[in-house]
């Protein structure tokens, strides 16, 4: 570079022109189109000329100097120096990335890991297996001393969700604990893996559980009177451990597959689904057989897609199953054919399409349930859409199947029934703007009742002195005129079906601000303990292989690493919509009979206009407050 610009500075005017100040005199010269230095070099020259020579001998000094030094080798050039920093940097990026793909502790000791580290950056070594703990150890108590910030900031209650897991090679087992936090201005959310409690080897009992839960709240300065409801699946030693605790809800999508699965086993569909599952297994467990099925499927036009295999315990696949096959049948039947297998008869396709009809509202709820931040006020009003859709499709004279729908409509009773009495379940469904009032949900009286018992639990009257009953009756009052308006403002405008209630009450705080305080503690608590549940997911068995308290450090990492995505949604993709939804699936249209059993707006019950709300209260009772 000319020594000129060590004694100009480029400057550029607000018409966009390149100029230069002279660092010496100040004096601004244009710099020409060409860029070149010619008059700036005249102006040094003629004014500044001293300047200019020492300008001069300044730049050959430092290149003489520069010409001085001993060349670096090109190894030397291109070997990155690690720092202790960046040393310690990459380490914490190797545990992520063990934890994050299930990968063994001992990768970074072996001989081809270390081979291929060294061609990327030969100063690094890769850590032992101990220091890899070590560091992972440190993650996990940035991970809990995170979690104790925000439990300690948000002055809201805590949802848990829990589920258990046992070793398949019986080392250890754990338990997953997540956390559910909604700030009290509703403005955020936290979900949170709390813990991964390694079991040992004991009997996985109630009292053992919950002594689990209480340490792992302890740990985090967590008081258990913050903890609002605890979600886990109906295993007998889980809600006894939740019920130990004085609070328990069951995760909705146990119930619905509670009820499905014992309806699915009567022996009216059992034959059906047994002879659906035998084609499935069969075609799934041989390659020929799925190529010669994909070459049908080409033939006659029909979805390229392979019908999913039945899980046991997944009663979705059962149903996802059962589309398939009826979205393909004209394949399936060629197959059948081919392998010397009975085909489907009429009647059974019939049969088949009922089930499928009778279980569509049933997986779309799954679906819901599951939803990213779904409340637990899906759990009542969707058990109560569930009953008053089967109950109607059992009352069509159309309708087929009618013994599985009696069945399934006792179970679905049988299981929600405590749901439906549960006092939690029921303010939050209270204070859920798309559910409230509804009387397809509660009639008018057991709406009054259910505000009657939220202004009971949050005075608490009878662990107050007499002194304060007086003053916290006139708070009781306050709160009984606002659920009236909250009644009243519900009837002419109420949210989308689709729409989160959070938002809602966030729009509204200003208006119903008694109400909007007791909302996140309710709305916090999630519909399933799906969570608890991904949180124990790994891609592949060597957990079973690793001791408890390393499992523990895997799956808290892993946690961490995906916080961002770490609750992934459940709910319906696009391509599931197109393949498990609709009435029809894509073959010959569906008989008259089941026309009217199946719609797009089967979840719209849940959700009815103004006129089927309760009217919680009148004018008159409006005048007398």
């Amino acid at each position: 570079m000319s020594v000129v610009w060590d004694l100009f500075v480029k400057v550029i005017d607000e018409n966009g022109n390149v100029n230069a100040d002279c660092s010496i005199c100040k004096k601004r010269l244009k710099v020409p189109v060409s860029k070149t230095t010619t008059n700036l070099l005249a102006h040094l020259s003629d004014h500044h000329k001293k300047e200019l020579e020492n300008a001069r001998s300044e730049k050959k000094s430092k290149e003489s100097s520069k010409a001085n030094l001993s060349q670096p080798s090109i190894r030397s050039v291109f070997i990155p120096k690690m720092s202790v920093e960046a040393r310690r940097a990459a380490n914490v990026d190797l545990a992520m990335f063990i934890a994050d793909n299930s990968l063994s502790l001992s990768l970074p000791s072996s001989r081809t890991f270390r081979k291929f580290v060294q061609k990327l950056n030969p100063s690094y070594a890769p850590p032992s297996r101990t220091s890899l703990l070590k560091v992972m150890e440190g993650e996990v108590d940035k991970i809990d001393q995170n979690n104790r910030e925000i439990a300690a900031e948000v002055g809201a209650g805590i949802s848990i969700t829990s589920d258990a897991w046992s070793s398949f090679n019986a080392n250890t087992g754990l338990l997953a604990i997540t956390g559910h936090i909604l700030s009290p201005t509703m403005e955020k959310r936290h979900n949170l893996i709390l813990d991964c409690v390694p079991l040992g080897l004991e009997s996985h009992t109630a009292d053992l559980i919950a002594d689990k839960i209480r340490l792992s709240l302890d740990r985090l300065n967590i008081i258990p009177s913050k903890v609002v409801a605890i979600v886990a699946d109906g295993a007998s030693n889980m809600k006894r451990a939740a019920a130990n605790l004085n609070i328990n809800l069951q995760c909705g999508a146990h119930l619905i597959n509670l009820a499905v699965r014992k309806a699915l086993s009567c022996e009216h569909v059992a034959p059906h689904v047994r002879k659906c599952k035998a084609i499935v297994a069969k075609l799934n467990r041989s390659s020929v057989l799925k190529g010669l099925f994909k070459k049908y499927l080409e033939e006659l036009n029909l979805p390229n897609i392979t019908p999913v295999s039945d899980c046991a315990i997944r009663w979705g696949s059962t149903y996802m199953m059962l589309c398939d096959v009826l979205s393909t049948r004209p394949a399936i039947d060629r197959l059948m054919e081919n392998e010397g297998l009975e085909p489907f008869e009429d009647d059974e396709i019939r049969a088949l399409k009922s089930i499928k009809i009778f279980l569509e509202p049933y997986f779309e709820l799954t679906k819901k349930l599951c939803c990213t931040d779904a409340p637990c006020s899906m759990i009542l009003a969707g058990g109560k859409l569930l009953l008053a859709k089967t109950e109607s499709v059992c009352n069509d004279s159309r309708t087929r199947m009618k013994q599985f729908g009696n069945v399934l409509l006792m179970e679905t009773r049988r299981q929600f029934a405590p749901s439906f009495a549960d006092e939690v379940l029921r303010i939050a469904t209270l204070l859920d703007p798309r559910f409230a009032f509804v009387e397809r949900i509660a009639p008018v009286e057991e709406w009054k009742q259910i505000v009657e018992r939220l202004i009971e639990t949050k005075l608490d009257l009878e662990k107050e002195p007499e002194a304060k009953k007086c003053l916290l009756s006139t708070q009781g009052e306050e709160i009984m005129i606002e659920a009236q308006q909250y009644s009243l403002f519900l009837k002419k405008q109420r949210p989308d079906k689709d729409s989160c209630p959070l938002y809602w009450w966030k729009s509204h705080a200003e208006e119903f601000p008694l109400l909007f305080e007791e909302a996140p503690r309710y709305l916090s608590i999630p519909a399933t303990s799906v969570d608890s549940l991904l949180a124990l997911c790994f891609s592949n068995k060597r957990r079973g292989r690793l001791s408890g308290k390393h499992a523990r450090l895997l799956l808290m990492c892993k946690a961490g690493a995906n916080k961002a995505v770490g609750r992934e949604c459940k709910s319906w993709s696009v391509s599931e919509i197109k393949r498990y939804y609709g009435s029809g699936n894509g073959d010959e249209p569906i008989e008259e009979e089941f026309s009217t059993s199946s719609s797009d707006d089967d979840l719209d019950d849940a959700f009815p206009p103004s006129g089927d709300d309760c009217d919680f209260i009148d004018s008159e009772s409006v005048d007398d407050i």
